[in-house]
């Protein structure tokens, strides 16, 4: 399936192009229409399969329509990872934080951004 086939804002199409990606793998198309859709999924494909993918095409769509999202992972390296992914779409006007780490307090910044990468 085509990136610009999938229903999404055609400005995360043009990013996605930017990027080189046209056209998902069979298990990112089968998956991208329960979580595009807002529905629980479990995606069980092996790594570099484009999991990522999917996951940030939801949120991306949920928070252009005006919704917030949260990104956790089990590591402070990952969290990185996937902050710097999604910081490149930041010029949608999508507001990206990183949350890592033990906090005795609440961290009041937090609530500014559309969208937070944060380890468990």
């Amino acid at each position: 399936m085509r990136v610009d086939e999938l229903g999404i804002d055609s400005r995360i199409v043009s990013r996605l192009r930017e990027e080189g990606i046209e056209e998902l793998y069979p298990p990112q198309e089968d998956a991208i229409g329960p979580a595009l859709s807002g529905k629980n999924l479990v995606l069980a494909i092996p790594t570099a399969s484009g999991k990522s993918l999917v996951a940030y095409l939801a949120m991306l769509q949920a928070v252009l329509r005006g919704g917030k999202a949260l990104y956790i992972v089990p590591l402070k390296a990952l969290a990185s990872e996937k902050f710097e992914d999604l910081v490149r779409f930041e010029n949608l006007g999508i507001k990206v934080g990183e949350s890592t780490g033990d906090y005795d307090e609440i961290d009041t910044k937090l609530n500014k951004y559309d969208i937070v990468v944060a380890t468990s």
